[in-house]
């Protein structure tokens, strides 16, 4: 009887969109039958069971949002033709309790031989039963670095206490390398607000608003359709303009990639402004490489801690695959060629953005030093480099006959899952954004006390509105299912990144110039500043997050607006209480023992202006000058340099031991 009881039944509102019942998840794997010598007989067994109506291929131009209910006067048969469209992107979703002496395979042999005599197509993906959880290799080997961790940052708080009132030169090197774990000290450098350098807390304001963005738009896509109940109401939300912000949410991305293009262009060009244009390159790929990589691990490793976690009915479709794919291509998210591959094969989905913003990075120095030495030539290869990759975009989705972004709205799986394969994680996709903030980091080296006129700073703010808007609503044809010519689709796909960032662009140097107004007040809140310091770690873990409260719900969603911004605060809360201790144990001092690793290398003193007086490039980093920093605020104060970019520096570059540019390569 328990087990029958805790077998799906009929699902009320299917008119509504209602497809799912999961049945009694728990109540399935709790079920124990006993032998009389006290073994078990067998367990309860759960299984999800997908139907639907056999159905033809889907027409390409196919749309959810153009699949709504039939007017009162429209005959029966477009009604029932309307619904059983909706079978395109939707399945019937049960549970069926059996005894764990069943395997999968005789499952999946029953429901074949069902389907078969009721013309319907049915799977059983998987089973799952009760076990005993078992740490493997992996655990152990992450339990163990973090405990290491911690325990080293324990033991370097105490020294740092210890050695407040030293002078930076009287202290050890090992004493030192212990500083850089301080949780005192990097969790006061984490809340602290910069006072001195107002213009720039704009770009803190700027990222943790755009990560924001990026959850936002993650809890309403990737939310799982047989999740919810009355998932009719979602396609009258495709329909209304003001959500294409959410359906167009994948550009949230963007300005990523123009910050980390003008953070490291600002850098760059004024290094090589004081060493002649010399710069050490494995130094300039290598701290890139140091910075992003243990944060990635440690991602990766706490994803196979998921199984431990938590289950539940659809584990097997949001959880499970991301473990395959880091079991099987974790090698390509270390070396960040990631998004050369499908998004099923990539470890951690969201780190397609490092493999490109990596690749982007690598190659944006030799666009550097043509800027430099070249200013015209620069300028004109940078431009010609953002219109080939526009053009680029706009030739793929003209020849695979692509929509121009990821639309959702329309329901085809299958064609949203080439759009991400050859378009959206391409690297050439996001050069346009890219490279444009290499051209404002130019322009603020020569320009950044410009006064502008009023007009000019108008006609600024209303061609940067203009142009967002229209980037972000310009899809809205599109997401309703509106038919489109293919050169205009193509040309929408190919610009409308770059035009984005374009008015991002404006905002920024408005902002660091003194021209921002309200709008710089705003994202110069002092509190986005720390938030936007976790940005990194934040973009890492949120995903998981996600998964495994999309994999554990047991009972379905209404599907509102309401509650989709409780499942949205909650993933941001959520993420914010796990992002912060690993900040503390793992980024942080990472960060800090780089820059004290690297700040020990000598300048050549015929590459700096300042000979002898620069001898070592000192961060603040340890003793009494990491601490006296971090309390007033200094890090990040002074010069642009200092910003991070998602919680990564955006260069920090050595100028030690530096190389001409063309050696170099």
């Amino acid at each position: 009887m328990t087990m029958l009881d805790a077998t799906s039944k009929p699902a009320a509102g299917l008119f509504k969109g209602t497809v799912a019942d999961f049945g009694d998840y728990d109540e399935c794997l709790e079920v124990e039958l006993p032998k009389r010598n006290g073994d078990i007989e067998f367990r309860g067994k759960y299984c999800a069971i997908e139907a639907r109506p056999l159905m033809p291929s889907t027409p390409r131009n196919f749309s959810m949002a153009k699949n709504t209910h039939a007017e009162p006067l429209d005959n029966i048969a477009k009604e029932l033709w309307i619904a059983g469209s909706a079978f395109h992107y939707l399945k019937f979703r049960l549970g069926v309790c059996i005894p764990s002496i069943c395997t999968l395979e005789d499952m999946q042999f029953i429901f074949k031989r069902i389907s078969d005599i009721i013309e319907m197509d049915i799977q059983v993906p998987q089973c799952y039963v009760k076990e005993k959880s078992v740490l493997t290799t992996i655990h152990f080997v992450v339990i163990f670095i973090l405990s290491l961790f911690l325990l080293i940052c324990i033991i370097g708080s105490i020294v740092d206490h210890q050695s407040a009132e030293a002078s930076n030169q009287n202290l050890s090197t090992l004493r030192k390398i212990l500083i850089c774990f301080s949780l005192t000290t990097n969790f006061r450098r984490l809340l602290c607000s910069s006072k001195g350098s107002e213009e720039l807390k704009a770009l803190h304001g700027l990222r943790a608003l755009s990560m924001g963005w990026i959850i936002l738009g993650h809890t309403y896509v990737w939310i799982n359709y047989q999740l919810l109940r009355g998932s009719e109401t979602i396609i009258t939300w495709f329909n209304q303009i003001h959500f294409g912000a959410i359906l167009n949410g994948w550009m949230s991305v963007e300005p990523f990639f123009f910050l980390s293009g003008f953070l490291t262009s600002y850098t760059v060009l004024k290094i090589m402004n004081k060493t002649k244009g010399r710069i050490n390159v494995p130094v300039y790929i290598l701290r890139r490489y140091i910075r992003l990589t243990p944060p990635l691990l440690l991602t990766i490793g706490l994803l196979f801690f998921l199984p431990l976690i938590s289950s539940g009915p659809m584990w097997y479709e949001r959880v499970d695959p991301e473990l395959k794919a880091c079991t099987n291509y974790w090698w390509t998210s270390i070396l960040y060629i990631s998004n050369w591959s499908t998004m099923r094969n990539i470890c951690v989905h969201p780190t397609w953005y490092l493999s490109a913003d990596f690749q982007l990075y690598v190659i944006s120095i030799v666009f550097l030093y043509a800027l430099y030495k070249f200013p015209k030539l620069g300028f004109g290869l940078i431009c010609s480099l953002i219109l080939a990759c526009s053009v680029v975009v706009g030739a793929f989705t003209y020849h695979w006959d692509l929509p121009p972004t990821i639309q959702i709205s329309s329901g085809n799986f299958a064609q949203i899952q080439e759009t991400v394969d050859y378009v959206h994680m391409k690297t050439f996709t996001h050069a346009g954004p890219y490279y444009v903030g290499i051209i404002l980091g130019y322009l603020m080296i020569k320009y950044k006390d410009v006064r502008l006129p009023w007009w000019v700073n108008l006609f600024g703010w209303c061609s940067s509105t203009i142009l967002c808007l229209s980037s972000v609503y310009g899809a809205y044809r599109w997401n309703i299912g509106e038919p489109h010519g293919p050169l205009l689709t193509a040309i929408y796909a190919g610009l409308h990144r770059t035009t984005f960032t374009v008015g991002v662009a404006w905002v920024t140097f408005a902002c660091i110039t003194g021209h921002g107004g309200p709008v710089n007040k705003i994202l110069s809140w002092s509190v986005l500043t720390p938030v936007s310091r976790l940005t990194f770690m934040i973009y890492l873990l949120h995903s998981l997050v996600m998964w495994v409260r999309m994999g554990s719900l047991k009972e379905r969603i209404y599907f509102s607006h309401y509650n989709m911004l409780y499942e949205y605060v909650g993933n941001i809360v959520t993420t914010l209480i796990l992002t912060v201790p690993f900040y503390l144990l793992l980024e942080a001092p990472l960060s800090n023992l780089e820059r004290l690793a690297f700040s020990r290398i000598r300048m050549p003193q015929d590459a700096s202006p300042e000979g002898k007086q620069n001898g070592h490039l000192t961060d603040n980093v340890v003793g009494k000058g990491l601490s006296n920093g971090i309390s007033q605020c200094k890090p990040d104060s002074g010069t642009i340099a200092n910003v991070e970019l998602m919680g990564v520096k955006s260069l920090d570059l050595v100028q030690n031991g530096v190389t001409p540019i063309g050696n170099g390569r």
